[in-house]
């Protein structure tokens, strides 16, 4: 596979297509856009290549041989996608030709966009990283999204249904089912925090914080809660969690969703009562 200055770039020594379709075989151009650039690189190449060789042909063409290792992590975390429209490519051991790249006088433009998993790593890896800051987290969540105007999705939503989703029309009461995702999801953050201090093999991690993630656990360490450090306003909100008819696993969880959207410092100190966080000064 040459590009158009004719250097060698990766030699394919299998047709590995699983279409099994041989008509429409033949040379085609491909465009590649740098994901974060924009630029764009031209390569000609044979469209019985799979996904997969596409993939290393780039890596190998901007980074050559050294730092295959980094790069097959880099595989992992990310998509290549046809565009326009972002067609996932998948398959890496699809034949270009399997996703419609026939012998065209038309060039193909791919891209190469993050994962779901690499999106994970990269957010948490902000989160950690001593060297970055929230605002640069807080950037990223932005420009991916996650952070709109407060009551945005709201209008949206109301203009796609035509109405008939009013947004001016609220249950009243506190909405547990939105809380206990949120508690959980802030407490598996702190479990998982603290065990990533401690070197730990994959399996085992992953066992670990499913343990401390049981409703059992959960149901212990609500009860102790109650009794001993919860305030009169975080008592009666987990009693009615718990009335709401779910087990104390669920109100405890619905408190911490309740404490990450007003109290994050208290969130934090409760945390820390089970040893899951560093406790904070003055507490």
């Amino acid at each position: 596979i040459f590009d158009t200055n004719g250097d060698l770039i990766c030699e394919v020594l299998e047709d590995n297509g699983s279409d099994g379709n041989e008509d429409g075989n033949g040379e085609i151009t491909i465009v590649w856009v740098g994901s974060r650039s924009n630029q764009k690189h031209t390569f000609l190449v044979e469209n019985s290549m799979t996904a997969g060789e596409m993939k290393r042909m780039v890596w190998m063409k901007f980074h050559g041989e050294e730092g295959l290792g980094l790069g097959e992590k880099w595989h992992d975390s990310h998509n290549m996608v046809r565009l326009p429209g972002g067609m996932v490519m998948s398959d890496e051991g699809k034949a270009l030709k399997g996703y419609g790249m026939t012998v065209s006088a038309v060039p193909y433009e791919v891209s190469f966009k993050i994962g779901l998993a690499g999106l994970r790593t990269l957010l948490g890896w902000l989160y950690l990283d001593a060297e970055s800051s929230d605002r640069r987290l807080e950037e990223v969540a932005e420009k991916l999204g996650l952070m709109v105007e407060e009551g945005l999705e709201d209008k949206l939503l109301a203009q796609v249904t035509n109405g008939t989703y009013n947004p001016a029309i609220r249950q009243s009461g506190t909405y547990f089912l939105a809380l206990a995702p949120l508690g959980h999801a802030c407490l598996r953050m702190y479990i998982i925090r603290y065990l990533s201090e401690r070197p730990l093999r994959d399996d085992e991690f992953v066992y670990r914080v499913r343990l401390a993630l049981r409703q059992e656990e959960l149901d212990v360490a609500s009860l102790g809660f109650l009794k001993d450090d919860a305030t009169e306003e975080e008592a009666r909100l987990v009693k009615n969690a718990r009335d709401a008819g779910d087990s104390y696993a669920f109100a405890f969880e619905c408190l911490l969703g309740h404490l990450a959207l007003t109290a994050p410092y208290r969130l934090h100190q409760i945390i820390a009562g089970f040893g899951f966080a560093r406790p904070l000064p003055g507490t």
